[in-house]
């Protein structure tokens, strides 16, 4: 079977997804509970340089946005609803369990967990939607 892939539509996923994650972990949103949970300082936020993580979170998200857009073709969505679905169906059974796992076997408290998946649950159903009506 011969699956058609936007590519753009996943690179704009992948921005979305590094939108979302700047704006979730920002001071507006989560960053002090964030930091709390995982024992930095503001100290250790200003000292560190992010923007190696930022590229390899970025390729991680064109990979995680590849694999959603066949899904994406194989579910056959195609309307806001159906990417949503979509989106929160592979979620909920590939992303929040395998964070999940990781939690448990970690000294993170679960409210970090609760924090992150949070933020994946939110950039998935944006990707969802974005590839489910965007082909």
């Amino acid at each position: 079977m011969d699956v058609h892939i936007n590519y753009l539509a996943i690179l704009v996923c992948a921005i979305v997804n590094m939108l979302v994650g700047g704006l979730w972990y920002s001071p507006v949103l989560f960053a002090k509970p964030w930091m709390a949970l995982n024992n930095f300082t503001e100290a250790d936020m200003k000292n560190a340089n992010p923007a190696p993580l930022y590229g390899m979170s970025f390729i991680a998200a064109l990979v995680t946005y590849y694999v959603l857009a066949h899904i994406i073709h194989y579910t056959n969505a195609s309307t806001v609803m159906d990417g949503a679905k979509t989106g929160f169906w592979i979620w909920l059974g590939f992303i929040t369990t395998v964070q999940f796992t990781a939690n448990l076997f970690s000294p993170k408290k679960i409210q970090a967990y609760f924090l992150d998946t949070g933020y994946q649950l939110v950039s998935t159903l944006a990707a969802g939607v974005i590839l489910a009506i965007w082909k």
